[in-house]
């Protein structure tokens, strides 16, 4: 945890996302959240994330942070909300290993239409070969001819752990 630096403070011990809870701006580096500009997508930060889709575009999207891991069993969970999320492609989390996705590569269900404030988890083993995970935000475009994303998206926060450590 030496990469957090003098923002270390309080942060819990075994939990492998920084800024999980999206409080400060990013800070550049591969283990914070990067956080691409994008015309039709208004993205800011409060009480966790806020993505509002501005219902003009067939929008990309790819919010995504690195985490360094070790074998083993790990819990992902991420707190969302969501407001007239309309279109066939709508946002979800997506964790992977970026060389080689073949190791690992899951998903959560896509958040769409209108969603109370909930937790959505998943649970999964990495392999020895494993040393790095990207945890993304991910929104892929529509093949659809109604293919132009709008609503909201809030993410209060999300966390990656081992098993054994799970926040309270």
């Amino acid at each position: 945890m030496d990469w957090l630096g003098p923002t270390r403070a309080d942060y819990p011990t075994q939990e492998l996302i920084f800024n999980r809870q999206f409080q400060d701006a990013p800070n550049g580096s591969l283990f914070d959240w990067t956080i691409p500009a994008q015309r039709s997508v208004g993205i800011s930060r409060g009480q966790g994330l806020e993505v509002r889709f501005a219902g003009t575009e067939n929008v990309e999207l790819n919010i995504k942070q690195f985490a360094v891991v070790s074998p083993g069993r790990y819990h992902f969970s991420a707190e969302t909300e969501s407001e007239d999320l309309v279109t066939d492609q709508c946002p979800f989390f997506h964790v992977y290993d970026p060389v080689n996705a073949a190791r690992l590569d899951i998903a959560t269900p896509q958040i769409r239409g209108t969603t109370a404030r909930s937790e959505t988890n998943l649970d999964f083993t990495v392999t020895p070969d494993t040393q790095t995970l990207v945890i993304q935000l991910e929104r892929r475009e529509s093949e659809r001819f109604d293919n132009k994303i709008q609503g909201i998206l809030h993410v209060y926060q999300v966390s990656l752990v081992p098993v054994d450590h799970r926040l309270k």
